[in-house]
């Protein structure tokens, strides 16, 4: 079997949905599911299980944002090599794109506005080096999601972030358990986990995500101390170092 073949297929009414170790499986073809239901158990998420099928098989994005779009659709246990091609989607960041396949970077030198339009990466975003106060420029984007073994979502080196609130981001998924992670922001964010904990919350991230410089929500509690130490001696640094740039700009006036 090269597919699954259930075009027509809407709605999965069970406890769970498996697909594994398909030797010769390459898609799924079922690009209109648009409900999942556990009968016996409704508050509950449908197990979708997507792994260990041949090494040529891939998920198409669309497939993947229904899965996404489904409140109910578990999707922490979907493993793919690679996504399906689209030749309809972006493959880089550029104006008007919606879907993007593909890794994208948002530095110093890109054009934020391009951003405003996209509703979904399949890949990964890092957002580095910028001047950013705010995700407001992400103001459509609802699912990042990552086949890799590394995190779907990495914010760096920026540290004027006032706000780590994205608009209407609903899910994040990862190959791995650091889903999303924060390296270098503004130190508020370490000194104080509830800001942790609320994105942990509402994008329904596991126990080790987010990160804020390495310490997950609850590392963030256990080692405040320290945490609270070293931010101070970072500061002094800072302060000693600037010092120390005015003396010597003194000397050669």
């Amino acid at each position: 079997m090269t597919e699954l073949g259930l075009g027509s297929l809407t709605e999965v009414n069970c406890d769970g949905f498996s697909v594994k170790v398909n030797e010769k499986l390459k898609i799924l073809n079922m690009p209109d599911i648009k409900k999942m239901k556990n009968p016996t158990k409704p508050n509950k998420e449908v197990y979708v299980g997507i792994a260990d099928n041949s090494k040529s098989f891939c998920i198409s994005p669309l497939e993947m944002y229904n899965f996404l779009g489904i409140p109910t659709a578990g999707v922490d246990q979907i493993y793919a090599d690679s996504y399906c091609k689209m030749d309809t989607i972006c493959t880089k960041l550029s104006k008007n794109c919606i879907w993007i396949l593909g890794d994208v970077k948002i530095t110093t030198n890109c054009d934020l506005e391009n951003m405003k339009s996209v509703e979904a990466i399949f890949g990964g975003i890092t957002i580095s080096g910028t001047n950013i106060t705010d995700f407001s420029f992400l103001e459509n984007l609802k699912y990042v999601a990552q086949l890799e073994h590394k995190p779907a979502v990495v914010i760096e080196n920026i540290p004027n972030l006032m706000n780590v609130t994205f608009p209407k981001l609903k899910r994040v998924k990862s190959d791995s358990s650091y889903t999303m992670e924060f390296e270098n922001v503004n130190p508020i964010f370490t000194l104080n986990s509830t800001y942790c904990y609320e994105i942990r919350k509402s994008l329904g991230l596991s126990d080790w995500a987010p990160k804020f410089d390495g310490f997950s929500c609850e590392d963030l509690d256990s080692n405040h101390d320290y945490i609270v130490q070293n931010q101070k001696k970072k500061s002094e640094n800072r302060n000693g170092i600037g010092a120390l740039l005015i003396i010597i700009l003194y000397l050669f006036i």
